[in-house]
């Protein structure tokens, strides 16, 4: 049987802005918090991320932060829905 995907609320903390690194794909914010809820190797870029080979569109929420954390720019925390392989 193939595995589904589930909607899993992701959030971003003050503990993943202060300890991510700009342009890090593997230790972002964004790839931080995503690896909070599911395991396996995490690859964020700017509009995406890779969660175990798959390739699954980032909300223009998480969009918007990354390109502003890599920017240097003030960044906050928050919460976005992804859809993840179970």
């Amino acid at each position: 049987m193939k595995p589904g995907k589930k909607s899993t609320r992701v959030t971003v903390t003050w503990d993943d802005i202060k300890n991510g690194k700009r342009r890090n794909m593997f230790s972002c914010p964004v790839a931080r918090s995503i690896n909070r809820v599911k395991d396996g190797t995490i690859i964020v870029g700017d509009n995406y991320v890779t969660i175990e080979k798959t390739c699954h569109q980032l909300p223009l929420k998480a969009q918007k932060f990354i390109k502003k954390f890599d920017a240097g720019m003030k960044v906050k925390p928050f919460s976005f829905i992804i859809k993840i392989p179970d």
